[in-house]
C-alpha cells in the first residue's frame, strides 16, 4: 500500500499503472488489496484522471479525443473511463493554429502538425480554411 501511495505523489495514475507497478514486488492479491484501497479512500479513479486529462487537452498542446483516448488506453484506463471520451468535443484548433504563420508554408507545417496529434483531415481542413481566410 506504502509503494502504491508513494507511486500517487507525482501525479495521478491509472488503477492498471499502480497494479503493474506493484506488481514487479508483490503477489496478485496483495496488489489487488491496495488498489481496492486506494479506490475505496478515493485516491485512484480512473474517470477522474481522464476528466482531469480532458481539461487539460484544451491548451496549446492539445491532442485530439482518439489520440487521447489511444493515450489513456496506453496507459491502462478502465473501460469506464475510456467512455467517458466517447461523448467529449474535440478541443478548438484555434488556439493551435496560432504559432503558424498565415502562407502556404505556414499551412502545409501546421497540418501536418495537427495530423501528427490525430486530427482528422475534414477537421484539419475546415480549421485550415477559416484560419488562411482570417
Amino acid at each position: 500500500y506504502e509503494q502504491a501511495l508513494r507511486r500517487l505523489r507525482m501525479r495521478d495514475r491509472f488503477a492498471a499503472e499502480i497494479q503493474a507497478a506493484l506488481a514487479a514486488s508483490f503477489d496478485d492479491d496483495i496488489c489487488r488489496a491496495a488498489i481496492a484501497r486506494l479506490v475505496d479512500r478515493g485516491l485512484v479513479d480512473d474517470v477522474r484522471l481522464v476528466r482531469a486529462l480532458l481539461e487539460a487537452n484544451h491548451r496549446k498542446n492539445a491532442v485530439s479525443v482518439n489520440e487521447l483516448r489511444r493515450r489513456c488506453a496506453a496507459r491502462g484506463a478502465s473501460a469506464d473511463a475510456l467512455a467517458f471520451l466517447a461523448e467529449a468535443d474535440e478541443p478548438p484548433l484555434e488556439m493551435l493554429l496560432q504559432r503558424f504563420e498565415r502562407s502556404e508554408r505556414g499551412r502545409a507545417r501546421a497540418y501536418r502538425f495537427l495530423a501528427s496529434r490525430g486530427f482528422g483531415e475534414d477537421d484539419i481542413a475546415t480549421a485550415l480554411a477559416q484560419f488562411m481566410a482570417d
